[in-house]
């Protein structure tokens, strides 16, 4: 059985400055956003999908989109695998670009904020879930690719590898980056 865990193409979302109150709207928007159709290795991600059995998304524009850029399309879709929710705030503090209030906000939730979204905690249960139901569908189809998201990727592979997944190809952030999991098999020994 194998695992596949890929991260969707970049979004098409200006970097503008904006005020912290105002992450929320633009994490609305980032999710309605197109993707970059340009991708450097596309032929070499289109050969790896060549040898899946069974394809998985969060149904997130971005998920969706680029499972088709890769001539694909899911043959499951639960929302367990969509990107764990950013905390955001209600107070119009320092003008900072997109990107940047992202990473600040992601910092403070590891540190136990959750401003309006689930908690660490939380999300570390649902991508629990989200790896079960991978496993689960890895046992019906031998080789599935999850299409999802940076942080609950790395959440789910975390998860896999806690219960004897072996990770043969580490998981990259990068939009377009994978990692791949192997379930190992333990011998009976007399």
């Amino acid at each position: 059985m194998k695992i596949i865990i890929m991260r969707h193409a970049k979004v098409q979302i200006e970097n503008h400055k904006i005020y912290a109150n105002e992450l929320k709207s633009q994490i609305e928007k980032y999710d309605k956003a197109p993707i970059e159709k340009q991708v450097k290795n596309l032929d070499e991600l289109k050969e790896l999908t060549d040898n899946v059995d069974f394809f998985v998304s969060s149904g997130l524009r971005r998920s969706l989109d680029s499972l088709a850029l890769l001539d694909r399309e899911a043959n499951y879709i639960d929302r367990v695998f969509a990107e764990v929710e950013s905390p955001y705030t209600k107070l119009k503090i320092l003008k900072l670009p997109l990107y940047s209030w992202g990473f600040w906000f992601k910092i403070l939730w590891r540190l136990g904020y959750s401003g309006g979204s689930c908690s660490y905690r939380e999300s570390k249960e649902d991508a629990h879930k989200a790896s079960l139901q991978l496993e689960e569908l890895a046992k019906q189809h031998d080789r599935v690719l999850l299409l999802g998201h940076g942080i609950k990727n790395t959440l789910i592979a975390k998860s896999l590898k806690s219960r004897g997944w072996r990770e043969s190809k580490k998981m990259s952030l990068k939009n377009w980056g994978y990692g791949t999991y192997e379930k190992v098999h333990k011998s009976n020994s007399h």
